[in-house]
């Protein structure tokens, strides 16, 4: 019988080995199976609970700020977005410039992740995740609140 799985890899950005062992730990796996990486993530996430969702601080914030970024490999926007007293004003990068201007952007409402690590893109450091959705042809949709919201305003 199969009681527990456990994951090992040593580059988890390319390939994971599974190993599913028996009821004993000193016998060897039972089945050994590799996959990449991503499939792993995307098994983890087929049923996240509540709990998974409020580790998530998404917040409402006003862009104050847009320059263009051509050390990005793709065309990006670096902003500076404010998150009201709590959290204050947040940096980050969004490959977003199909479908908005700098003036498209600036005073913006948006959401945006606060709470994931600093993130290296070229020379800049972005320090929120702006969230967003494709459209039809891959372009990349703000996600914006419906209604008045305060900066700093979070999800629930």
């Amino acid at each position: 019988m199969i009681h527990r799985g456990t994951i090992r890899g040593k580059n988890i950005k390319t390939w994971v080995d599974i190993y599913l062992f028996a009821q004993s730990d000193d016998q060897p796996p039972l089945q050994v199976t590799r996959v990449r990486a991503h499939a792993i993530s995307q098994v983890a996430m087929e049923n996240p609970t509540i709990a998974d969702f409020m580790k998530l601080d998404i917040r409402c914030g006003t862009i104050v700020t847009v320059e263009s970024f051509p050390e990005a490999r793709k065309p990006a926007w670096k902003m500076r977005i404010d998150f009201g007293p709590e959290i204050g004003v947040k940096k980050s990068s969004a490959q977003i410039t199909d479908l908005y201007a700098e003036s498209d952007l600036l005073n913006k409402k948006i959401m945006a992740v606060v709470n994931f690590p600093p993130r290296q893109i070229g020379p800049f450091v972005s320090e929120v995740l702006v969230l967003g959705f494709p459209d039809a042809d891959g372009a990349i949709v703000l996600g914006i609140p419906d209604g008045v919201v305060p900066n700093g305003a979070r999800l629930v």
